[in-house]
């Protein structure tokens, strides 16, 4: 048996449970007891006849007892007492098994004396005087085969769907908790890296509303408690009107069943033009109207970064088409890439660890004159350099080769992170 993952008590009303056992025991005169699956102990019990309590508080009689527990398989066996019972495995709709129902402590009346005198046996060996055991076996209640067999599947039915309904609640409960975590993880996350959720929903013959998340809200400026139809108006009106074709367009893309992304231009209440990305798609659970649900996110920031990125490439072309040779320096992760080979090609730096650093100095070493080593302390501290030109556009230093030549290096920025 495998790891058991939930048990009868963490979904089942134990108490409901209990009232329909005991009412079962009172109408078919059958004791019962609900078992753990492990078999460690009785859950509860009802209807436990005289005779079988007999047994059971004699020396050695719950052991003798127990072994009805053997018993896995649901249907009908005769007890190491002699009686007969039945067991009706608990078993979930996912196949796990969560109790067992041990049902029995009669007599069919096939066969009675066989069964009696199995009882008596078992009674003496267990030290009951002949006196008592006839009185105990005279209690015992009797039953034909079909009595038993209709009160075994009686209780099969209603304990079926009660579990059933029980199991079911509780595993569609626990959906949805889980899922509202989930969703609650992922807007936190968004919410981390400045991404809000939103949903636009149009009922049937009503306006347009905007729902946001506390982020969202945050992103358009607005307050959580903003009315859903006010909020639509407000940024709706609000999109420049240079993106309010491409808006138009992402909403009969998205109404198509398309997953589409759009970054357009939005005028923010305090930071002026801003750049907005967002992601949607039509919710198909929605009814009774239109619902788009995605998330939306501020990326002014990567833009202006991209065009100033773009720009300084343009230097680059430009400086490429002027000078012999050009080449890339990432300061802060002390890398190199070589856009125009002019000296050395990019396996020199692979040779070199890769390290912009340390190709430089033995670059100076094979082609710079030593009357102008001095000059590379400085352009060889790119951190010192990049710090420079945080307040410049270029920098220029001229040395002479070891050829005889003179020549002349620029340094431009690329871009200017969060250092600079």
């Amino acid at each position: 048996m495998g790891k058991l993952t939930v048990r009868l008590e963490d979904f089942c009303d134990l108490e409901k449970l209990s009232d329909i056992l005991n009412k079962w025991t009172n109408a078919t005169h059958t004791a019962i007891a609900l078992v753990d699956v492990e078999k460690s102990k009785v859950i509860m019990e009802f209807g436990m006849g005289t005779c079988c309590g007999c047994i059971r508080d004699a020396q050695n009689g719950k052991e003798i007892c127990k072994k009805e527990w053997e018993h896995t398989e649901r249907g009908f066996y005769q007890c190491p007492a002699g009686m007969q019972g039945f067991v009706l495995p608990i078993d979930l709709s996912d196949g796990e098994r969560v109790a067992y129902l041990y049902a029995g402590g009669v007599y069919l009346t096939d066969n009675l004396g066989e069964q009696v005198a199995k009882t008596k046996e078992i009674m003496r060996s267990i030290g009951i005087g002949e006196e008592v055991i006839g009185e105990m076996v005279d209690s015992v209640v009797l039953k034909t085969r079909s009595e038993m067999e209709g009160s075994y599947e009686l209780l099969a039915e209603i304990v079926e769907q009660f579990v059933g309904k029980y199991y079911s609640a509780w595993v569609k409960n626990k959906e949805t908790i889980c899922k509202e975590q989930r969703q609650q993880e992922l807007e936190k996350s968004l919410e981390n890296i400045g991404i809000g959720t939103w949903s636009i929903e149009k009922p049937d013959g009503e306006p347009w509303r905007f729902y946001g998340d506390h982020w969202t809200n945050d992103l358009l400026g607005v307050s959580n408690d903003m009315d859903p139809r006010e909020r639509y108006n407000f940024w709706v009106n609000r999109v420049v009107e240079s993106s309010r074709e491409a808006i138009i367009n992402y909403y009969h893309e998205v109404m198509k069943g398309g997953h589409v992304e759009l970054t357009y231009e939005w005028n923010h209440p305090n930071h002026g033009r801003v750049y907005m990305r967002c992601d949607g798609s039509v919710d198909k659970n929605y009814q009774g109207g239109i619902a788009i649900r995605g998330y939306q996110q501020n990326i002014t920031d990567k833009v202006i970064s991209d065009q100033m990125m773009e720009d300084a490439y343009q230097v680059v072309r430009a400086f490429s088409a002027l000078y012999s040779g050009t080449w890339k320096v990432d300061v802060y992760n002390d890398e190199m890439v070589v856009l125009k080979p002019h000296y050395f090609e990019q396996n020199y730096v692979s040779s070199h660890g890769n390290s912009a650093l340390v190709a430089t100095k033995d670059l100076v070493k094979e082609f710079v004159d030593e009357d102008c080593y001095d000059i590379f302390d400085e352009l060889g501290n790119y951190e010192r350099t990049a710090k420079r030109l945080r307040r410049k556009r270029s920098m220029s230093w001229e040395y002479r080769g070891k050829d005889g030549y003179w020549y002349r290096i620029t340094a431009v920025p690329l871009k200017k992170g969060a250092h600079g």
